[in-house]
């Protein structure tokens, strides 16, 4: 990475931390990007646009190339967000396409099977831990009550889809993660719902207004619910073997609120749509 940042003016950097540095008083970021991100930055640097702030800016090379080996070099600074604003133009649907509920069921049925794959190499070994199987089952367990309700909206429309926004991949922990694009990708509108709730940038009252004051239609709405039951941290963390200790202490802690958010959920849809009764829900 050092040796890439000597095209950017020859900037020699001895300390790099998650690919944010200082240098001559200015905070960067560098990270490795992919052949799509170009299009997730138009759409990004609209939204920081929309929000009057200076965002992550793209620093072109010295041959004045954006990217060096699949790199891009950021300078960002620190800055305020108005969060109900950020919560406005991040969920404004992006019209170049749409998801398919039919595709996300097969990929939801993918991502189980891999999981369940994954950990099987640990069950008869001595790294075996019970917590971590008793955690799989419940996770896989609540995946495939999302895929149930996957089938109701195919049910009612087998080429049903929802519209795609702007949306985070994971969950944050600190609002400055929010101006990064290299977190960014697009996905649904109800993917990027389901992480500013669990990262508390969103709250359920908050939503509600958001749904009264937008556009969803029966297929969204419904999708909003399922999509609760998902989980996709749990998941990418045994696909990418994070599953320490800490990771199964904090899943272990984390299921009952998790819980109690499909609860809310459900409260708020439900006004809207019929939502199927699950009986270990309530």
């Amino acid at each position: 990475m050092k040796k890439i940042l000597k095209d950017y003016y020859h900037m020699d950097v001895d300390y790099i931390q998650n690919g944010y540095f200082i240098y001559q008083q200015r905070s960067y970021f560098i990270c490795r990007v992919d052949s799509s991100f170009m299009m997730i930055y138009s759409y990004y640097d609209y939204m920081i646009h929309m929000l009057n702030i200076h965002g992550y800016r793209i620093i072109k090379n010295c041959f004045q190339q954006t990217m060096s080996q699949n790199y891009i070099l950021f300078e960002y600074q620190d800055e305020q967000i108005d969060m109900n604003n950020y919560i406005r133009y991040s969920l404004q649907i992006i019209p170049i396409s749409t998801l398919r509920i039919c595709d996300i069921k097969e990929s939801w049925i993918q991502k189980v099977d891999d999981v369940r794959d994954e950990i099987s190499k640990y069950s008869y070994s001595f790294e075996y831990d019970k917590d971590l199987n008793a955690l799989l089952h419940y996770y896989c367990g609540l995946c495939e009550n999302g895929i149930c309700l996957l089938n109701e909206i195919l049910f009612l429309n087998k080429n049903a889809v929802v519209p795609m926004t702007l949306t985070l991949n994971y969950p944050v922990q600190y609002y400055y993660q929010l101006l990064n694009p290299c977190h960014y990708t697009l996905s649904s509108r109800a993917k990027q719902i389901y992480i500013l709730l669990t990262s508390e940038v969103m709250s359920f009252s908050s939503l509600k207004q958001f749904i009264e004051e937008s556009y969803f239609d029966v297929f969204e709405l419904l999708y909003l619910y399922a999509r609760m039951f998902y989980p996709s941290v749990f998941f990418e963390a045994v696909l990418k073997e994070e599953m320490d200790y800490q990771k199964i202490k904090y899943f272990l802690n984390q299921y009952k609120i998790e819980l109690n958010c499909i609860k809310q959920m459900y409260d708020i849809i439900s006004q809207y749509v019929t939502l199927p009764k699950m009986s270990w829900i309530e």
